[in-house]
Formats: C-alpha cells, structure tokens, sequence
C-alpha cells in the first residue's frame, strides 16, 4: 500500500487486502464500495456473506469501480444461488472487460442454479482473462455441469488453466439418477487447450462400465487423453477414497490412452481406488503398468494409485517393475496403497529399482501394504538406506503380515 494524491488530497493506491475470516457478515457490503480502484487482489473467504452483500459487490463490479482487480476469494461463504446470481449479474454488466485472472467460489453453496447465473455471465465475455476458477464441493449437479460446459464451448473461458470442480455429484441427479451427458460434453471440448489443471476428484464419475445401462452417454475416461484435446494438462486428480471410484474397463482405457501418448505434459495424477472384489479384472492395472514404460509419461513428476480391488499380487509386481524402469525417472512422489494380496514380489521389484537408482529423485515416498514379506520389506529398507534415493524428505511405510 502507498499513499498518493492530487492537489495535496491523499488516496490509497492499495492492492492486496486479506480480509479473510474476519467475520463480516452483511456488514461488508458498506466496505465494498469504500475499496479503492487500485486493488488487484481480494480475498472475502469465511465471512458469512450472503445475497446483500453480493448485491453490493455486483454493484462495485458493474460500474467499473474495481477496473484493476486481479483475484478474488469468496470461498466458504453461504452465498447460495440468489447470492452467485447477484453477484454475476454484476459481471455480466461491466462496463468494459474485467482483468480478473482468478475466481475462487467453493463452498459457496452455490448448486445448479448459481452455477447457471455464472455460466450465462462467463458467456458476456467481460472475463475471458480467467485462468483459475474454483468452483469445488457446490453441489452442482449435471444440471449445472451443463450450463457450465455450454459455457466453457462458447470460449467464455479461453485462458483457463485451472479448473476445480471437486465434490460437486457431476454426474449424479438429485432424484439419484445417473446422467453423464454434462461431463461427456465438458470432456469433449475442444475449448479448454490452455487447461493445465483438473480436479474432478470425489465425483463418482468413471465407477460404470463404458456406455453401461442407464449412464445416459458413452462416458469414457479416454476422453482425458485424445491427442490435442488437453495438451498441456499437467495434473489430473480423479481420486477420492470414498466418492470417487474407477472401473477396470475405465481405467484401462484411460491408461491406453496414455500410452500413446494423450497428455503429453503430464505430470502428477492421482488415480482412484476400484475395480470389483467379485470378478477382479486386472486389464486396468496391467494397462497402467504399460503406459508407465510406453515412455509417454516420461514428464509424470506425481504417481498415488489407491488401493484397488484389481490389483492382486501379480499385478502389483508387474507395475512396480514398470515404475523401476527407468522410463518414469522424474518422479518425485510415489504414494501407493495395496491391501488385497501378497505383495512380496512387488516390493522387491521396488526396491531393486531404488538399488538401481531408476528413482533417484523421490521427495515422498508411501507405501501402505498387506500380506508382506519381512525380508521384503528389510529388502526396500537396505535400498532405500543405501542411497538409492538421496533426495528423499519424507518416508511413509506401513505394512501387515
């Protein structure tokens, strides 16, 4: 902040202001319009905003009050949909394009129909500069992914680099019906080129079969990876131990996908637990193991793979040879969990990797285990002791016999 003026008058030439958790309630409203025209950066997170003080907001940003705001935070306030609709209704009208670069709205309560307000707001183009928007554990539904895809296809958005969309039941209606249609739409844009990171985490969205009854789409998680669709994607985090599952027949087409190539700029995925405990089929797990040796993922800095119904011993040893190769050598964090069968033969295939310095450059390392050998385990602790991994921080080991 520095002070200036004009005439021996001074103002404020302020352009960061925290005004997080500061209790604000309604309240705020008589500050938004006080906020000087050189704020760049505003963050109103956790102060229990809701319609008012939107409305008041809204105002500020229509009449063009705010002309060099950078970011703003409203996360964790009730704003519900009458206050996202205020407030977007205040973006819409802005007088000239607004340089916002980053919006953050999670947990703002905002669902299907706060959502919709904000996509037919994007659609004005008055912030095509957007590069953040976090829009995560809102209760959008498909009702409202689909207002939102509609606008992200209309290249409302087309400088987005990081979208979050975490816990939102994307694919899941209120009545409990499935409907795929909306994330199929997203996934298939050819709209989001600049994108580098997706967090669909916690969303359900891969656990049915590919054009499985009553899905309402061919729903593929292929679809992450056609070549040129997202090329410089660089984290992709599809996990969420309890609210987010992936099939095997998912997982193994998203995998070879990978292989060939389809997001080339990877660097940290987070793949989520699944696979049936019935009728295990090992395709998906198999399928990963190749594209980690294909030398496509060469960039993939970030690995966790939790624990999954279709990953049996064999498998596993077949993937923790393939991250022993060498093909995967950047990588920097490893978590790995593996509870369903002996998984002896795959931590000597680990730790023969670490002698062999194929990844020499972890930083952290988990790994959960059942059903294990102590020699096993001795086996990875002698490799990891032996300067196998000289930059490794922190190392996280848990396992059963």
């Amino acid at each position: 902040m520095r002070a200036a003026g004009i005439r021996g008058v001074p103002s404020i030439c302020l352009k960061t202001l925290n005004l997080s958790k500061c209790d604000l309630g309604e309240a705020a409203a008589a500050i938004f319009h006080q906020l000087p025209r050189s704020l760049q950066h505003l963050n109103l997170s956790g102060n229990r905003l809701r319609t008012l003080s939107m409305k008041a907001l809204g105002s500020v940003v229509s009449f063009g009050w705010l002309p060099s705001l950078l970011s703003l935070d409203l996360s964790d306030n009730p704003l519900g949909p009458s206050g996202l609709k205020a407030f977007a209704r205040g973006l819409s009208l802005s007088p000239q394009s607004l340089p916002l670069q980053s919006l953050k709205l999670a947990r703002t309560k905002a669902k299907a129909d706060g959502v919709e307000a904000l996509a037919e707001a994007l659609k004005a183009k008055k912030t095509t500069s957007l590069q953040t928007l976090d829009l995560a554990e809102n209760e959008m539904r498909p009702a409202g992914l689909k207002h939102f895809a509609s606008a992200v296809n209309a290249e409302a958005v087309p400088h987005l680099r990081a979208l979050i969309l975490k816990r939102n039941f994307l694919a899941h209606s209120p009545s409990g019906l499935i409907d795929t249609a909306p994330i199929s739409e997203l996934l298939s844009t050819g709209s989001l080129k600049e994108l580098e990171e997706l967090d669909l985490s916690e969303n359900w969205l891969f656990d049915m079969q590919i054009g499985g009854e009553g899905t309402g789409s061919q729903l593929s998680a292929a679809a992450f990876a056609v070549p040129g669709r997202f090329p410089k994607l660089r984290r992709l985090d599809l996990g969420g131990e309890y609210q987010g599952q992936m099939s095997s027949e998912q997982l193994a087409a998203f995998a070879s996908a990978l292989g060939v190539g389809g997001l080339p700029s990877l660097e940290e995925l987070v793949i989520p637990c699944g696979g049936s405990a019935q009728n295990p089929n090992p395709e998906g797990v198999v399928a990963l193991a190749n594209a980690l040796t294909s030398g496509h993922l060469s960039q993939l800095r970030c690995l966790t793979l939790q624990s999954r119904y279709d990953m049996k011993g064999e498998v596993f040893a077949g993937l923790c040879r393939s991250l022993a190769t060498g093909k995967v050598s950047l990588l920097q964090t490893l978590d790995l969990d593996m509870f369903n069968d002996d998984t002896t033969e795959g931590v000597g295939a680990l730790a023969a990797g670490i002698w062999g310095r194929k990844l020499s450059l972890l930083v952290s390392f988990r790994l959960a285990l059942c059903n294990v050998n102590g020699l096993a385990v001795s086996g990875l602790g002698l490799a990891l002791g032996g300067g196998g991994c000289p930059s490794l921080h922190k190392l996280d080991l848990r396992w059963w016999k």
